[in-house]
């Protein structure tokens, strides 16, 4: 099941089975007397990619203390309201503990967030969202998020920092609209 579509560069995996089956693919391994350097190496890049988009920000936006971070997407990955090892929490996790204001929207996620206690406030639509924000972060893709209208968005933002979490957006799309672009593993 682990084919292309699952190998591009992005915010990383979540979800309830690959991180479990992972952690027990490490754990047998270890019960043989085998070191797995490479499974543990991969989760622990998996868990880094979190960390990667806040460095990102931080690059382009300098202090994040004070800033407005829109994140586009809470579940792990479209089609779900899972957010069980949701990139999303964390990287809004992150960004709360740094000073930023997170603001959050979901096409299905919002109640199950909402019931967490998000580090976000949550959203009814991208459009406000964007709202004075600095930056916004693609983390789930959302079919809906790569229909969006780049020149509204870019008019709502106070600066237009678009990162692509999943290098999914139309980069020429958001480039036109005004906005800077920036996806992963670029």
């Amino acid at each position: 099941r682990i084919g292309r579509a699952f190998l591009n560069a992005g915010v990383g995996w979540g979800g309830s089975c690959f991180p479990k089956d992972m952690a027990a693919l490490v754990r047998v391994a270890e019960d043989y007397g085998y070191s797995p350097q490479l499974l543990q190496a991969a989760i622990d890049v998996n868990r880094r990619q979190r960390g990667h988009v806040v460095r990102l920000l931080q690059q382009h936006l300098k202090v994040l203390k004070g800033k407005t971070i829109g994140i586009l997407g809470l579940a792990f990955k479209p089609g779900t309201d899972d957010l069980r090892e949701a990139p999303a929490l964390e990287i809004a996790a992150k960004l709360a503990g740094l000073g930023a204001r997170v603001r959050a929207v979901d096409p299905v996620a919002k109640a199950r967030a909402e019931s967490l206690g998000i580090k976000a406030e949550l959203v009814r639509d991208a459009y406000a969202c964007a709202e004075n924000a600095d930056a916004l972060v693609l983390v789930t893709e959302w079919p809906e998020f790569r229909q969006l209208d780049w020149g509204r968005i870019r008019a709502a933002m106070r600066h237009g920092l678009v990162v692509d979490g999943r290098n999914c957006l139309d980069e020429d799309a958001v480039r036109r609209a005004g906005l800077e672009y920036v996806g992963i593993g670029f």
